[in-house]
């Protein structure tokens, strides 16, 4: 962990303090059958004290480490009840951060996943790997892109968050039992579509992206569309030559409208999510 937190231009001066209570917990056994977790009821809270440090701000031509900046992340709290398993499952958390004192972003994330266990007490998962019958919602409001940008040097994306997007990003993500699928009624739980909706707002980049996962595919439930007010500096470092002489020279705004009208891509067992 201290090798990724470093590589990632991370200092971690205040570690934070984990603690795990289980609020209640009552798993019935079904005698020979063993535990029976479809009428198990679960109350978990795991919580971690503030945590903070500093943070050398990255960008696509390396990390300036001559003014790292302060961060510090608010006490998270999050819950799993269980009433009961059979019934439905829920994760709630959130947390916050600020970056020299200034706010840099709010986390969200609520989930509820209902049916997790079949009458012949087995986990119940679609056909598309995820519950049969999932509500989500990932919230990220504000976030500062100079926050983020550190997560980008491991992956290898030669990208500079503060200028390719701008200064913050809102992500919100929700998903749900795609009741608009006029197959939905007559298809087996197992293998219902899930409706994903995704949109990113910042001040360069919005992405609106209407999605259906299935078991065979992921799609566009209607047009996806990716607008970018300028994508000049990033072509810029896309297309700088790496041969001593050679230049490349990009002007003017660069702007994109993107429309993709009938995106599908093809799922196989092996790129369905698990």
């Amino acid at each position: 962990l201290k090798a990724s937190l470093t590589q990632a231009g991370i200092t971690l001066d205040q570690a934070p303090a984990v603690t795990l209570t289980i609020t209640s917990l009552d798993l019935p056994l079904a005698g020979s059958a063993g535990p029976d977790l479809k009428n198990l009821t679960l109350g978990a809270e795991l919580t971690t004290t503030s945590a903070g440090g500093t943070l050398a701000l990255a960008n696509a031509t390396g990390t300036d480490t001559t003014k790292p900046s302060t961060f510090a992340l608010t006490p998270l709290r999050l819950t799993i009840a269980a009433a009961p398993l059979g019934t439905s499952l829920k994760v709630t958390t959130a947390t916050s951060a600020t970056i020299d004192g200034q706010p840099a972003g709010q986390l969200t994330v609520d989930i509820d996943a209902k049916g997790l266990v079949t009458s012949s007490n087995k986990i119940a998962l679609g056909t598309n790997g995820l519950p049969t019958d999932l509500t989500a919602k990932v919230e990220l409001k504000n976030a500062s892109t100079s926050l983020l940008q550190p997560f980008t040097t491991p992956i290898g994306l030669d990208l500079d968050l503060p200028t390719d997007l701008g200064p913050t990003l809102d992500l919100t993500i929700t998903a749900g039992p795609d009741t608009t699928s006029p197959s939905t009624a007559s298809t087996p739980d197992a293998s219902k579509p899930l409706r994903i909706d995704a949109n990113v707002r910042s001040a360069n980049v919005n992405i609106t992206a209407p999605l259906t996962l299935s078991s065979t595919a992921l799609s566009g439930r209607g047009d996806i569309t990716i607008t970018a007010q300028s994508l000049t500096p990033l072509l810029r470092r896309l297309t700088a030559s790496k041969t001593p002489g050679q230049t490349t020279t990009i002007d003017g705004k660069s702007a994109l409208n993107l429309t993709l009208a009938d995106f599908v891509y093809p799922l196989t067992p092996s790129t369905t999510p698990a």
